[in-house]
């Protein structure tokens, strides 16, 4: 199966609006081949840079709530723990945390 193909059937339905349409990209890009249209290629290059804006823009508030479902998952494991107070958490070498019996 082609990329777009895939690509198009594992996208979420809330990621629609702040992925890079490849196909639209790359009919435009097309079109520019051999052309030497200043203002075509301004449209272009300004249709990538916001389609490329929006995609990290996107990238980096989905990243904001992974951080922030991490951290909750974190403070509840360590009342959890502080609960139960016969386990310690320690952190693994950055790899995350393990629960592990206190002696």
């Amino acid at each position: 199966m082609p990329l777009a193909r895939r690509l198009a059937a594992e996208l979420r339905p809330e990621w629609k609006n702040h992925c890079i349409r490849y196909k639209e990209l790359q009919r435009r890009a097309e079109a520019l081949v051999g052309e030497t249209n200043e203002e075509e290629e301004y449209v272009f290059r300004n249709h990538l840079e916001c389609a490329v804006e929006r995609t990290n823009d996107f990238f980096l508030i989905k990243v904001q709530q992974v951080q922030a479902n991490f951290d909750a998952i974190s403070a509840s494991v360590e009342a959890i723990a502080q609960v139960h107070g016969g386990l310690n958490l320690q952190k693994d070498g950055g790899a995350g945390a393990t629960l592990n019996p206190k002696p």
